[in-house]
């Protein structure tokens, strides 16, 4: 499985948050593809691509923030 994430990463325990999925698609088997805007923040060692890309590559999109994140992860991937 292949997992998408968008993130705001403004959000109160985003990082932490991150962290923890990461930690679990690592035990789990799933690769992750992070939107390329989170490479500042996630770190080294990680996928990242652009939001557009994400549906065509990724199985399934979690989108982690508020309303804002929600609908501009579905206007992004919504096709």
């Amino acid at each position: 499985m292949r997992f998408g994430i968008i993130a705001n990463m403004d959000r109160p325990d985003a990082q932490n948050v991150v962290g923890r999925i990461i930690e679990w698609a690592g035990k789990n088997g799933i690769t992750l593809h992070f939107c390329d805007q989170l490479a500042a923040r996630v770190g080294r060692g990680q996928s990242f691509l652009p939001r557009e890309k994400l549906p065509e590559n990724t199985d399934l999109i979690i989108s982690l923030g508020g309303d804002g994140t929600m609908l501009s992860t579905a206007r992004a991937v919504g096709r």
